[in-house]
Parts: structure tokens; C-alpha cells; sequence
């Protein structure tokens, strides 16, 4: 974006003393740099001072970019309206110059039918630029209304004058001229029948500046300033002189006549309307004879719907005629029937007081009734309240009694219940003891088993180790006692030597490694018998009512299921975990010493069935029996 704004600003100095097709590259160039970097508004205000600046001397191909680029980029059309509704540095001679018509000559070449191209029209042609810009964006869709109304605030500043309107059409017209016998020419030719597109775009652009300029200046009539209605005025006098054709002449004339003859047209606008027809007649006084017929078919059209109006209100009166006739009928009718109705609202109004009458008699007699059986009903429900009161004393006292009843049933059920619980209570406790002494026994024993096992293996070991440190020893020494026969000898008995050295060193790390580790198993199977000792019945004074429950509860299940194991294998009293005669005479408090274990050797070491899990416990044991958390 920083090299886009140098390059823009660097090529705004170009736009100085250049023209024709160097001003036209240089005109794209900032115009395509300033869409890059956003910078638009300033390139379209360096670009318009140039073209004001040139003044009616800009290059053709100057204009034709232009109108191509506001026709294929409507950012650039924007950017040009935006500058010019914000442009107010145009001459204070614009709004002193004379706004009267203008002649123009009847015959000769194009370029002498202006006639009134002197020093005013000098004064004036610093927005000839504009003005062709302007009528180009006419004829774009998305742009002819914001053309239109910029077109009409320069006006009614002063900044565009009719002058100056006249020499763009002169140009836009002697460009239409040379395009039209380019074309001509190129298409009589044999060898090229082929005719550019571009080309093709500016005709039919040339072509359609009649009906954008016309359409332009009826919607400049509807404005109530002055100064804008007079250069309507001038502006029609100009299309009508430049576009001399029948066609042109005629529909032009033909669109002020609708408009003047309109009944849905302001009053001020037909006005403005007429005064453009006085002065073209006087200007041509050949057109008096077609705006005349046009005029007479504009009243021939309202004779007829005159008549046919007429028509309509004549079968309109006939048709109220005809309504008030029938409304008169109908009113007769409705006499007739207002009589008949009245003689019958009488008889009814006899019938009504006679069946009123028989009416209040009959409800005198429905009161008295009444009154009997208010009376009967009172007594009646007296008598069902003193019944109540009884079904009510009644059912207090049954209550009373079922709930005593209910009260000495249920202390008797809890009391049952106590007595059987602290049956089942004593059995399970005395159960649980003695199998808690059965495993407490055979896990001690095969603890003391594997910790034998594991010392003996760990006693093999370190006399095999001290046997090869001792081998290792004699054989340093008596590789010292050769050392000195020859300088190669000795440097090779020396590095012996080194290597035996490093390897009884390694060897003594990797023994005192054991030992630490054979420490760290010791430390870990103390805690693991520390956790594990209440489940043998040891520590259990330390422990919180809740262990103390999960613990029982351990037990609990644990007797189930070796119920359901004696069960199923049919010999409930032969068990050793239940019989009497297999218990030893201990107390869990009191427990024997359990066996020694092999701790301490690492894994590769320890024999099979003694290995450590990777949750820190030997082979074997369980994990911890209650969450301390």
C-alpha cells in the first residue's frame, strides 16, 4: 500500500502540461494506483483540476477513457460526483453571465452552428469536463440518479450553464459524426467487415445522448428554483436546435404537449411547460402545425371521454332513478308491515300481562312450598349432625385402641428382633474369629516359607560375588609381578589392569545398588505389613469406628462366601477355616511373629511366585483394605 501512495503521488506531477494520449495512460495509471491504495478521492481531484485546466482543449481519447472507466468501474463514477457535489471553486463570473437564448445557425457545417461561442463561453468552459462526464453517467442505471441530481446543485449554483452544455453536445455530436463515417467507411470496405466492439459501445452511446438528456431535463422541470427552470428552458431550446430530426423534434414536442395538457401535473410545471412551447414556436415557427394536431388529438381524446363520461353519468342518473323507486316501494312495504307488526306487538303485550299474572300466582304457591321444605330440611339435618357426632365419638375411641394395639405389637417385633440379631451377632463373631486365625496362620507360614528362600538365594549370591572379586584380586596381582618384562608388555598389563579395576568398581556399585534396593524392600513390605496388620487382628485399637466397620464388613463377606463354597461342595463342618479342632488357641492381639521373607532383592532375583506387582505389593497380597482419604 506504501509503494502504491509514492507511485500515485510521483505520478500526479505527470498530469502537468500533458494531453491526448500521454494524459490518458497517465489518467489510468493514477486512477487504477488510487483504487490499490485507497486513495481515490485525491486522484479524482488531481485528475478534474487538469481537465479544468485544459478546458474545452481536453483530447478525445481523453474523454472516451473517461467514459469507459465510469462505465466499467462505478467507484470511479462515485468518486466523480462526490468531488463535484464538493467542488465550489468555479468562477463568481458563472452566476453573473446572461441566461437568455442563444441563436444558432440554420445551415452550414457542424462546426458553425453554435453561434454564440465567444469570450462567455471561454469563461465557462472550465467544467466542459464535467459536463461530458456528467451526460455520460446519464445513460448508466446505477448512477443517473445521482448524475441528475449533481447535475441539477451545479446548476442551481451557477457552476454548468447552457453555454457550456451547447459545446459538449457539440463535441459528444462531431464525435457521433466521425464514429458514423468510420464506420461507414470501414464497413464498405472489402477486405475488413469486421467492426470493433469498442467502437460499436461509443455509437450506441452517441445515440442514446437524446434520450438521457431529455430525460434529464424533465426531471430539472420539476425543481422550483429560478435559475434551474430558466436553464430548462435554454436547455430545451438547445436539444430542439442540435437534434433537427423529425423523430427527435417530434417526440420532444409531443412529450411537453402530454405534460401540458396533463390533469395530474402541478399548475407551476404546466406553466413551464407551456413556456417551453411558446419558445420553441417562436424559435421554428414550422412546428406550430404539429403541435396544433397534437393539441387537437390531446382534445379530440378528451371529447371522447367527455362523451363517454356523459354516458356514464346519464346511466348513472337513470339507474338513481330507477334505486328511488324501488326505496319508495320498499318504504310501502314497509308501512304495511310496521301496522301489521304494531297490531301484533298489542296482542302479545295482552298475552305477556295475562301470563305475568299466572305467572306471580304460581310463584306465590312455589314460596310457600319452598318455605314447607326449608323447614323439613333444617330438622332433617339437624338430626343427621346429632348422628355424626356419635359415628365420630365412636371411631375416636376404636383409634385409640388400634393405635395401643399397634404400639405393644411393634415393641414386641423389636424386641424379637433385637434377640435374634444378637443370636446372629455372637455366631458370625465367633465364625469370623476363627477363620481370621485360620488365614492369619497360613499366610504367616508361607511368608516365613519365601523370606528362607530368599535369604538362601541372597547368601548364594554374595559368596559367588566375593568368589569372583577374589579371582579378579590374584589375577591383578599376578599381572603386577609380570609387569616389567617389556615396555609394549607393560603398557598392555597396565590397561588389564585399568579394565579390572572399572569392572571390580562396577561391581561394587552394583553391589551396594542391591543393598539399598534390598533396604527399600525391607521399609515397603514393613508399611505393607503395617496396613495389612488389622486384617490379622494386631493394631486394631488405632483404628476409627469407621475402619472398624469396613473391616467387619470384610469379614462379613468373607465368611459368605466360604459358606457358599461349603455349600456347594457338601462338607459345610469339614472345613479347617470353621472346624474348632484346626484354630489355634491365640488371640489376634497376640498374634505369633510372622515368618521371615526375602526382601530386598530386586526382581530378577526373587523366585517365582515372589515377584513385585507394579502397584508396589509382593506376589500375592492384596491392596489396602480401607481408604484412608
Amino acid at each position: 500500500s506504501e509503494v502504491w501512495e509514492r507511485v500515485l503521488f510521483q505520478s500526479l506531477e505527470l498530469l502537468v502540461d500533458s494531453n491526448d494520449e500521454p494524459l490518458a495512460a497517465t489518467v489510468d495509471f493514477i486512477l487504477k494506483a488510487a483504487l490499490q491504495c485507497q486513495h481515490l478521492p485525491e486522484a479524482v481531484r488531481s485528475v478534474r483540476v487538469r481537465l479544468k485546466n485544459l478546458g474545452t482543449e481536453v483530447s478525445p481519447c481523453v474523454l472516451d477513457y473517461l467514459s469507459r472507466m465510469v462505465n466499467s468501474c462505478p467507484d470511479v463514477g462515485e468518486a466523480v460526483l462526490r468531488d463535484i457535489d464538493c467542488d465550489n471553486d468555479f468562477d463568481d463570473n458563472c452566476s453573473t453571465m446572461p441566461c437568455g437564448l442563444f441563436l444558432f445557425g440554420e445551415n452550414g457545417p457542424t462546426s458553425e452552428r453554435l453561434h454564440a461561442v465567444d469570450e462567455q463561453a471561454f469563461c465557462v468552459s472550465g467544467h466542459f469536463s464535467d459536463i461530458y462526464i456528467l451526460i455520460e453517467m446519464l445513460s448508466i442505471p446505477c448512477l443517473a440518479v445521482e448524475a441528475s441530481q449533481t447535475f441539477e446543485r451545479a446548476v442551481a449554483q451557477g457552476a454548468i450553464v447552457a453555454q457550456s452544455v451547447a459545446m459538449v453536445l457539440e463535441r459528444r455530436l462531431a464525435r457521433r459524426l466521425n464514429f458514423a463515417s468510420q464506420y461507414v467507411t470501414e464497413n464498405f470496405q472489402p477486405t475488413d467487415v469486421v467492426i470493433e466492439g469498442e467502437t460499436i459501445e461509443q455509437l450506441r452511446a452517441q445515440r442514446d445522448d437524446f434520450t438521457s438528456v431529455l430525460g434529464l431535463a424533465e426531471t430539472l422541470a420539476l425543481s422550483r428554483e429560478p435559475c434551474v427552470r430558466g436553464f430548462v428552458k435554454m436547455l430545451y431550446t438547445i436539444l430542439f436546435k442540435w437534434y433537427a430530426d423529425e423523430s427527435y423534434r417530434l417526440r420532444m414536442l409531443k412529450r411537453l404537449v402530454d405534460r401540458a395538457t396533463s390533469t395530474t401535473e402541478n399548475s407551476r410545471e404546466v406553466d413551464l411547460d407551456l413556456e417551453i412551447l411558446v419558445t420553441l414556436v417562436c424559435e421554428e415557427q414550422e412546428i406550430v402545425r404539429p403541435v396544433l394536431s397534437m393539441m387537437r388529438e390531446v382534445a379530440e381524446l378528451a371529447n371522447v371521454d367527455r362523451a363517454a363520461l356523459w354516458h356514464q353519468l346519464c346511466a348513472i342518473e337513470d339507474e338513481i332513478l330507477h334505486i328511488r323507486e324501488e326505496g319508495k316501494a320498499q318504504i310501502s312495504n314497509i308501512v304495511k308491515e310496521k301496522a301489521i307488526v304494531s297490531q301484533r306487538l298489542n296482542e302479545s303485550e295482552a298475552t305477556n300481562s295475562r301470563l305475568k299474572s299466572e305467572m306471580r300466582a304460581e310463584m306465590d304457591c312455589f314460596a310457600r312450598e319452598r318455605k314447607e321444605l326449608s323447614e323439613q330440611l333444617q330438622e332433617i339435618e339437624s338430626q343427621l349432625e346429632w348422628l355424626r357426632s356419635e359415628r365420630d365419638d365412636e371411631i375416636t375411641k376404636l383409634t385409640a385402641e388400634k393405635k395401643v394395639l399397634q404400639d405393644r405389637l411393634h415393641d414386641a417385633e423389636m424386641q424379637l428382633s433385637q434377640l435374634k440379631s444378637r443370636k446372629r451377632d455372637e455366631l458370625k463373631r465367633v465364625v469370623k474369629e476363627k477363620n481370621t486365625l485360620a488365614e492369619r496362620l497360613k499366610s504367616a507360614e508361607a511368608a516365613r516359607k519365601r523370606f528362607d528362600e530368599e535369604l538362601k538365594r541372597y547368601a548364594t549370591e554374595n559368596v559367588t560375588r566375593e568368589e569372583i572379586r577374589q579371582s579378579l584380586e590374584d589375577e591383578v596381582r599376578r599381572l603386577t609381578q609380570t609387569v616389567g618384562q617389556t615396555e609394549g608388555e607393560k603398557r598392555e598389563k597396565e590397561e588389564q589392569v585399568a579394565r579390572c579395576e572399572a569392572y571390580i568398581d562396577g561391581i561394587g556399585s552394583k553391589l551396594q545398588a542391591c543393598q539399598q534396593y534390598i533396604h527399600t524392600l525391607e521399609a515397603q513390605l514393613q508399611e505393607e505389613m503395617m496396613k495389612h496388620a488389622p486384617l490379622y487382628g494386631a493394631g486394631l485399637e488405632a483404628l476409627s469406628m469407621k475402619e472398624l466397620e469396613t473391616l467387619s464388613q470384610i469379614h462379613e463377606e468373607g465368611l459368605r462366601q466360604i459358606h457358599a463354597l461349603q455349600q456347594r461342595k457338601g462338607s459345610p463342618a469339614g472345613s479347617p477355616l470353621v472346624s474348632p479342632q484346626s484354630l489355634p488357641l491365640s488371640h489376634g492381639l497376640y498374634a505369633a511373629a510372622p515368618p521371615p521373607v526375602a526382601v530386598g532383592l530386586p526382581p530378577a532375583l526373587i523366585p517365582n511366585g515372589v515377584g513385585i506387582h507394579s502397584n508396589g505389593h509382593v506376589n500375592g497380597a492384596v491392596g489396602p483394605w480401607f481408604n484412608h482419604n
